[in-house]
């Protein structure tokens, strides 16, 4: 049995949960959006929930993401919500316009 790649595990939960991600969920993805994003994007099509409506966007606003951040625990790593947010929707924009080329 093999054992499925980063990027794989994040599509997939992307995939099945992308309406409602938690800010766990976020902080997954950006840690292998900043290893592997290559390996995001040949996974693009599992991302489509995250692209559709504002939902997804204004969740990012409201605070209650913000919160659930702040209360990660994690081992010599200091997660900062901003850099965070921001390479998430950078990656999700690269990888909607890999779709757009790769349909």
């Amino acid at each position: 049995m093999g054992v499925e790649a980063s990027a794989e595990i994040i599509a997939k939960k992307f995939f099945h949960c992308g309406d409602r991600l938690q800010a766990w969920d976020m902080f997954e993805f950006a840690l292998v959006a900043e290893k592997e994003p290559w390996d995001l994007l040949a996974t693009s099509h599992f991302f489509s929930r995250a692209f559709k409506g504002d939902q997804y966007y204004s969740a990012w606003r409201t605070g209650l993401l913000r919160k659930q951040f702040d209360a990660i625990d994690t081992i010599d790593c200091v997660p900062i919500f901003d850099y965070v947010r921001e390479l998430v929707l950078r990656q999700l924009s690269e990888c909607a316009d890999y779709l757009l080329k790769n349909p």
